[in-house]
């Protein structure tokens, strides 16, 4: 009854696992022969074992207890075991493949950010190796975008690289506190809090600017320091700082010195509401169609046009030009007529007078001019004969050139061929003025109104609300001068971006710089041999690379030529660097004294004081004492520095500068130094927890007012580094460009790399739109959910991979994909070398490579749970005693380290993502831990395996550190789970790029031609088996498929290289079933016959042609239950060299496996897992 029972608990058992009993298949010859073989060898193994006796009919129950209580059961047709009776070495680790970015992240910021850049200023101080990369002053306006993330993430990879190469390294990130823009924000700011519309003086616009912008700096850095940049913004430096201050004065100074400095007017957007000009960032500019007016100028002088001047005589009449605008206001800055040297004018009579229109222009308006006999052409003349006329305006009472301006406009889009230009309200009139040398003043005052310069019936008429326009009309009007035309126009208006306040354009007095040409060349050519306009070399057309930068330089070689005539070094706002200018009271002229002494003494003022002294000092008190006596006679100028000057004096005052009087230089850097260590002592001590940016917003507004010893300044000119996006070619790029030729200083970079720019638009970037709606806190962060919680968010480090994957072209995708997403509402855009469209889904390609990165480090740590490194073993390996698989895995590893070592000196992060992907995918996975995975598992006492996970040790210590620079918390993350090295060290960013000796390159070079000649081979054979699997289908694995390799004779040299290296080793290094080699003798003994038939040949070392043979056969064996290989003599069995193993190592421990197996080879085995219980 108890046997009944039993039995029929046992049957419900394997019925509840869905187990069928199998039954041993009728055995082939070779298969009985294999089977005694392996019988003996038991035999030999086991004579003292226990021998059990057995009936075919009868069921026999054996239970053997052990250290954890493990049992086995056997049946006549299964031998159940549990899997830990295999004796595998089954992988484990603690490390979490799934990284939560925004929990995980916080553990390790501080660690990889401010305190990393602490301890390496303090700890790295070799002399010859200092790296410093130095950043333009960060505008503190507006909210930080994901375009600004892209150059810090940029920038930070290249620190931590060269950290990561022994460098000590300088991060000059810096802070501009002054311009327009954040003077107009405050006030408005200011306003809204006080609910007050108020005027304020001078100096209260200067304290809310300086308080808004401490504001803005806290609020900007504390957004930065979740970046993950390795800085301490506590040593950045601030442009309102005295230090930096003195040294814009400095630069300033020194153009003064080469007489470089004059005074002029200049256009600029003006609101009248709030009596302050306006940034373009702070503008919209729309397209409005307005109707024109058509104005008729009598001809007063003739020139050399002694024709039309005959002309004119013969049929008694006047000559009138006609004239065309939109806003009748702005001919108060009227300076010439502009008309096009290759446009044909024709001189048509209308009753008692003569008209000079274009022709082209008379044909869209024929119909007026054919009412009541008008406009019948007499002669023609050439835009060149037209312009040596000179007319008369009747309203502002003064003569006008007519000119030809072919780089203006051909002037036949619009009114009659010519058009009016007026310097001081229109960009493109100004350039004319400047080729002419015209008068850029407008007559407008900054109330909105003409001033006192005009005809006294025209003063203080407003040019806002129409009223000048329409006087103005009606004095041509009473004179006849107006054709009654209907034409509209499309001008360009601007409004105020925050109020909708329609704005003008007016000029101001401003401050320019004219540069030597001599200079200008001498730089643009040497600027052209460090410039790296880079798409990162990713580009499969190198030509198309070519041309961006040939294409991007060529934009900054214009824009030099064209502003170092006339460069624009000042503007009108109150909050800035006050320019030390003083004019001269009760003078008809604009006489003013800029002498290079007054400047000398006032920079002492300024780095002891600060620029503030300026207001707070009087005039006798600024002046040295040479000039005093002039002090009642002047006045002191309202000019201040703009910003783009002062922003690019940072590589002046940063790596150049030097504080007058005593050198005190080097107390600054020694005050420095101590600090740092007094800093890393502190952080390494006290709260390491505590939230950085706490830490670096109370520092920092400290900082900027503190002793400019917290500055990072380093006596190293040119810096190493700069990089910006290619949006700054036309301003930080271009005022540090002409800065150096004014000094006739070198450019002060020995590498610059531009990027593209991230547009929030298809033609605007992500700088310039008031409502971004994506801020980068909602990418890193996640997006504020109902419950007022931040979800969802893709951290920092997704975003750097994205920064360093975006720093390629993207292909193009098909017309099919484009007309999907363009139906699904997509923003999809074609790539090109200026702009990164953001995509659907954008973050989803990184993040699966960190993922793909972190499963690949969680099989390998897996495998190493146990292992330690120790020197004897590191010397064995470390010489070279490799097996030939793990040789070949060592040499790619080096390969792999080189070429990412390689581009990241280039600045081509997008080759180091591809690189590692490539690595990972190709030759961790699909090579190495496809060919040793299994034998780790079942072999975990084999030297071999020592080697194996030796390999994996170095594999994970190079991938770590090659990856870390653009993924740090992932890189620190995975380095924390990691118990195998030898002396760890607290950080993988503390340890040094592993470095090459001659000797290894040249073991290296001489290893590599057997190398590639195996990889040949064995992707050869790849492609064979990958047909050799279509064709049969229900043969899917590699391993089922046996593999022959025929050679001429044993002493050839095909067969020499393969025995050189790895003959023993083929079967896992070409990943199939067995692998063989056999002599043409040998094959056509061989019983079997081959599916597939193929030669291989090559050139081995450029001279030597190699040819194997290759023959594929379909495996006979099965699947070994403990190793997986297809080596198994029978279904579901273990194979000769598992038992051979688990005799040899683990007798003791499956003794009673063996017997059974010795007993009846054929036994299916069925394992299960060890927590399930056998007997229920």
């Amino acid at each position: 009854m108890i046997r009944f029972c039993l039995r029929t608990g046992i049957q419900q058992y394997l019925y509840n696992q869905n187990q069928l009993f199998r039954f041993a298949r009728k055995q082939t010859p070779q298969q009985q022969k294999r089977k005694n073989l392996i019988a003996d060898d038991v035999e030999q193994d086991g004579k003292n074992d226990q021998v059990f006796s057995e009936s075919d009919n009868e069921e026999i129950e054996y239970q053997e207890q052990r250290g954890n209580n493990q049992t086995y059961k056997s049946k006549n047709n299964e031998l159940v075991i549990q899997k830990n009776d295999l004796m595998l070495h089954i992988p484990k680790t603690e490390f979490n493949p799934r990284f939560k970015p925004t929990l995980n992240e916080e553990r390790y910021h501080n660690k990889i950010a401010q305190n990393l850049y602490l301890w390496q200023q303090a700890n790295k101080n070799n002399p010859e190796k200092q790296y410093v990369i130095h950043d333009l002053p960060f505008l503190t306006y507006g909210e930080p975008h994901l375009g600004h993330f892209y150059n810090k993430t940029q920038q930070d990879i290249a620190a931590r690289f060269a950290m990561l190469n022994g460098y000590k390294v300088t991060h000059q990130i810096g802070f501009n506190l002054h311009g327009q823009t954040i003077q107009n924000q405050a006030v408005i700011a200011e306003q809204l809090k006080t609910k007050e519309l108020k005027r304020f003086s001078s100096q209260e616009i200067r304290d809310i600017s300086n308080n808004f912008a401490y504001e803005s700096l806290k609020n900007i850095i504390i957004k930065m320091s979740r970046w993950g940049l390795m800085t301490d913004f506590s040593q950045a430096y601030t442009t309102n700082h005295p230090f930096y201050e003195s040294g814009v004065l400095k630069a300033f100074y020194e153009l003064v010195q080469e007489k470089s400095i004059f005074l002029d007017e200049k256009p600029t957007l003006w609101s009248v509401k709030n009596r302050t000009a306006l940034d373009d960032d702070e503008a919209n500019m729309e397209i409005i169609p307005k109707p024109g007016t058509f104005i008729k100028f009598e001809v007063k002088n003739f020139g050399n046009n002694i024709f039309l001047q005959n002309l004119a005589q013969e049929h008694q009449v006047k000559v009138y030009v006609i004239g065309f605008t939109t806003e009748l206001w702005t001919l108060n800055s009227l300076r010439a007529l502009s008309v096009n040297e290759n446009v044909q004018y024709g001189i048509y009579k209308s009753g008692d007078a003569l008209y000079v229109i274009s022709r082209n222009r008379f044909k869209h308006h024929r119909l007026f001019f054919k009412e009541e006999n008008k406009g019948t052409l007499v002669s023609t003349q050439t835009g060149k004969q037209i312009s040596q006329l000179t007319v008369f305006d009747q309203a502002f009472e003064r003569d006008i050139p007519v000119l030809s301006c072919d780089t203006y406009a051909k002037n036949e889009r619009f009114g009659l061929g010519i058009a009016c230009v007026c310097p001081g309200h229109y960009s493109k009139d100004f350039q004319v003025s400047e080729q002419y040398d015209l008068s850029k003043k407008a007559h407008v005052n900054k109330f909105g109104r003409l001033d006192q310069t005009v005809p006294n019936d025209l003063q203080n008429l407003s040019v806002v609300n129409g009223e000048a326009d329409e006087h103005i009309l009606q004095k041509y009007l009473d004179q006849n001068l107006v054709l009654d035309i209907d034409e509209n126009y499309e001008t360009e208006q601007y409004f105020d971006k925050k109020t909708n306040e329609k704005l003008i354009v007016r000029t101001q007095m401003t401050v320019y710089s004219r540069l030597p040409d001599f200079e200008r060349e001498y730089f643009v050519e040497q600027l052209k041999e460090k410039i790296k306009i880079k798409i990162s070399g990713q580009l499969s057309n190198k030509e198309s690379q070519s041309e961006s930068q040939e294409g991007a330089f060529g934009s900054l070689e214009k824009q030099i030529l064209e502003k170092s005539d006339n460069w624009t070094i000042s503007s009108n706002q109150e909050w800035g660097i006050p320019i030390p200018i003083f004019f001269y009271i009760n003078t008809n002229q604009q006489k003013y004294l800029l002498e290079p002494a007054v400047v000398k003494h006032i920079i002492g003022l300024y780095e002891q004081f600060g620029s503030q002294i300026w207001h707070q000092y009087s005039i006798e008190e600024l002046l040295p004492q040479k000039y005093k006596n002039l002090a009642a006679q002047l006045e002191k100028g309202q000019f201040t520095f703009d910003q783009w000057f002062e922003s690019g004096c940072s590589w002046y005052v940063m790596l150049k500068s030097k504080p007058n009087g005593q050198d005190i230089r080097q107390k600054f850097l020694i005050q420095q130094n101590d600090l740092i260590k007094q800093k890393q002592k502190q952080l390494s001590i006290e709260n390491k927890d505590q939230d950085q940016s706490k830490q670096i917003v109370s520092s920092s507004s400290q900082s900027s007012q503190a002793s400019s010893g917290e500055f990072n300044i380093v006596q190293k000119y040119p810096c190493d580094l700069a990089i910006q996006g290619k949006d700054q070619i036309d301003s930080w790029l271009l005022s540090t460009s002409l800065l150096s030729i004014g000094l006739k200083e070198h450019a002060f970079f020995n590498n610059l790399k531009l990027h593209r720019v991230i547009p929030a638009t298809n033609d605007e970037k992500l700088s310039k739109l008031s409502q971004f709606k994506s801020s980068i806190d909602d990418y890193i962060e996640g997006t504020v959910k109902l419950n007022g919680e931040r979800q969802y968010g893709y951290g920092v480090d997704i975003l750097r991979m994205w920064v360093a994957l975006s720093d390629k072209v993207r292909e193009q995708v098909n017309d099919k994909k484009k007309k999907k997403e363009k139906n699904e509402n997509a923003i999809q855009v074609a790539e090109n070398m200026d702009y990164i469209f953001m995509r659907p889904n954008e973050f989803d390609v990184p993040n699966n490579y960190i993922n793909i990165f972190r499963k690949c480090m969680w099989n390998m740590l897996g495998s190493l749970k146990g292992y330690n490194q120790n020197l004897e073993q590191i010397k064995i390996f470390n010489n070279g005693k490799l097996s030939f698989l793990s040789d070949y895995m060592m040499t790619q590893l080096v390969l792999y380290m080189i070429n990412m070592h390689r581009a990241y000196q280039q600045l081509d992060y997008a080759t180091n993502v591809d690189l590692t992907m490539d690595f990972i995918k190709n030759w961790v996975y699909d090579f190495f831990l496809d060919s040793t995975k299994n034998f780790i598992i079942s072999n975990p006492v084999d030297p071999k395996t020592q080697e194996y996970l030796f390999v994996y040790s170095k594999i994970v210590e190079n991938l770590l550190i090659a990856v870390s620079p653009m993924i740090p918390h992932n890189a620190e993350d995975i380095f924390s789970n990691v118990h195998f090295k030898l002396n760890k060290k607290e950080s993988i960013f503390h340890y040094d790029w592993p470095d090459m000796s001659k000797e290894d390159v040249h073991s290296l070079q001489s290893k590599i031609p057997k190398q590639n000649l195996l990889w040949q081979l064995r992707e050869c054979i790849w492609e064979q088996l990958t047909f050799q699997m279509e064709r049969y289908q229900n043969i899917r694995s590699k391993e089922r498929y046996d593999i022959v390799i025929i050679v001429d004779e044993l002493f050839s040299k095909e067969y020499s290289i393969l025995e050189e290296t790895c003959i023993d080793e083929l079967d896992s290094f070409i990943g199939a079933g067995q692998v063989k080699v056999h002599t043409l003798k040998e094959n056509q003994e061989y019983p079997h016959n081959s599916i597939s038939t193929f030669k291989f040949k090559t050139n081995y070392l450029s001279n030597e042609k190699l040819s194997y043979t290759i023959k594929i056969y379909l495996s006979e064996n099965f699947k070994c239950i403990r190793c997986h290989k297809y080596t198994a003599i029978y279904e579901n069995t273990i194979c000769p060299h598992c038992i051979t193993y688990l005799s040899t190592n683990h007798k003791k421990q499956c003794n009673h496996l063996l017997n059974q197996i010795k007993r009846n080879p054929q036994l299916p085995i069925k394992v299960i897992d060890p927590k399930q219980k056998i007997l229920e």
